[in-house]
């Protein structure tokens, strides 16, 4: 019997806490820019995630405590085993949603918007399975942020290295030939100018001895 009462009332406590992540989700939604990034985006984000966890907790709580009430163990044990379960989950669930992207990653992503569209779900069912939707769209939005804020000099840089699909490691290999090439250009013309004074001061001393003829 107190192991009932206690599972119902663990139950309800972690229903209380999803309603009030939700509802203060939903505030934050109300007051975001639905066009652009908000300036809160990843504390709207760590919201959802951590709505999402609670939500996925209430789910396995349940399923166990009715699995180990069948098995009549202890209360002890039944604690016990449910804080491994729920623990392995957790830890699980942080590598997948606390996920840091990488440079690869987030030009796939741009090059996937750009010809699928936002399709977000999309995206991340066919491309991103181990991430959700919403870190998708969020990852988008704050790399459009982050361009939007980037000056034009900067920009035209940008898409020239984008043309040329340089990355960090091979830029230095690709513009170095070019420099070396072209200061070598730089060094022929001097090569070739100096050799052209000398046979014009050649030139003028030839003229000089014809005239005292």
């Amino acid at each position: 019997m107190a192991y009932n009462v206690c599972l119902s009332t663990l139950g309800d406590f972690l229903k209380l806490q999803i309603r009030n992540v939700i509802n203060l989700s939903k505030v934050i939604n109300n007051n975001q820019n639905c066009y652009g990034a908000t300036k809160n985006s990843q504390e709207e984000e760590m919201k959802i995630k951590t709505s999402f966890i609670l939500s996925f907790l209430l789910i396995r709580f349940e399923t166990k405590a009715a699995h180990l009430s069948q098995l009549n163990l202890s209360l002890y044990q039944a604690k016990y085993q449910n804080f491994v379960l729920l623990h392995s989950h957790i830890i699980e669930m942080s590598k997948c949603l606390y996920h840091a992207w990488t440079k690869e990653e987030e030009k796939k992503l741009l090059q996937l918007a750009e010809s699928n569209g936002h399709k977000w779900k999309e995206l991340q069912r066919n491309y991103f399975p181990y991430l959700s939707s919403y870190s998708i769209k969020n990852k988008f939005r704050q790399i459009k942020s982050l361009y939007s804020q980037t000056p034009e000099s900067q920009k035209s840089q940008l898409r020239l290295k984008a043309e040329l699909n340089l990355t960090t490691e091979n830029t230095y290999e690709v513009v170095k030939p070019v420099s070396e090439n072209i200061s070598g250009v730089s060094s022929y013309c001097q090569q070739q100018s100096d050799q052209l004074s000398v046979q014009f001061q050649i030139i003028a001393e030839q003229l000089r001895i014809i005239e005292q003829l």
